[in-house]
């Protein structure tokens, strides 16, 4: 059974595009994954993994005039990874396509509902174990639907009140109502706004105590440029330590996969912490 996650944001500049494609790269050592990007205002991954000639787009497949076949590429040869585990679709970033699924999306074209309920998460009639999807930071039907589909919601949120009363806005008009398990992830978290840090944490317990898990992810300088293919080639970085744990304390240890291959449990110590929902 694939297991399909979102990576879902208030506002751009979080990382969601950065955490979502360390989490693919890490995910492939468990199973055979497709990134999906349907982050139509802001595209980034034919800037890191530039490709010739492609088939089609997701914003083809989302229309359904193209079908996964069609959309994905395997790019495990990019990221040394084995052939058949890492698959990446890519958004067109031309600004007419951008511009047509954008206004098919506000208008909530039926081919977009229809595309995202419908299909089967095979590549090359091999069912995936993973999918994960990058959505844009709004959206009308992509995003509704993505979220209606998931298993699991990763929620990237910057350290600071904006970006909470934003979360807070999509979790009770949207978020509080599916069966999928929100997990926020505060970014960019720096030892010196360490208490305030603290005190967005305890605000998120306390106004969504249906979340299982609130995730802290440190600051990381050397990461302020961006996404770079050496990153996903070279996975000494701490933020794949940190990612790990974030799936394991998710429940994704729970897969039987997991127990066969190559992710196991953190060391101790990591900058990462979860924090549990506070008990009745």
């Amino acid at each position: 059974m694939t297991l399909l996650v979102s990576f879902q944001h208030v506002r751009g500049g979080s990382g969601t595009s950065l955490i979502s494609m360390v989490n693919t790269k890490i995910l492939s050592n468990a199973g055979k994954v497709a990134l999906l990007e349907m982050d139509f205002l802001n595209p980034l991954l034919h800037y890191v993994f530039p490709q010739k000639n492609l088939k089609a787009h997701v914003n083809d497949f989302l229309f359904g005039e193209a079908s996964l076949d069609d959309i994905l590429v395997d790019v495990g040869q990019d990221v040394n990874e084995r052939p058949k585990r890492l698959w990446f679709g890519y958004m067109n970033p031309l600004e007419g396509a951008r511009r047509r699924l954008e206004l098919a999306d506000a208008a909530r074209d039926k081919r977009i509902i229809r595309a995202l309920e419908n299909v089967s998460w095979k590549i090359e009639g091999m069912p995936l174990d993973f999918v994960l999807i990058d959505t844009a930071p709004w959206s009308n039907c992509i995003l509704d639907i993505t979220t209606i589909i998931s298993d699991i919601i990763f929620f990237i949120i910057k350290p600071n009140m904006i970006e909470l009363t934003l979360f807070f806005h999509r979790y009770t008009t949207q978020l509080y109502r599916v069966v999928a398990k929100v997990v926020p992830i505060i970014n960019f978290c720096s030892q010196v706004n360490e208490k305030h840090v603290q005190m967005i944490v305890k605000t998120l317990r306390e106004k969504c105590p249906e979340c299982e898990n609130i995730i802290t992810i440190p600051y990381y300088p050397d990461l302020a440029s961006g996404l770079s293919k050496e990153l996903f080639r070279d996975t000494s970085h701490s933020i794949y330590d940190d990612l790990r744990k974030v799936l394991l304390s998710t429940g994704f240890k729970e897969r039987s996969f997991f127990q066969k291959h190559e992710i196991s449990a953190p060391e101790e110590g990591l900058h990462t912490t979860r924090y549990l929902r506070k008990t009745p």
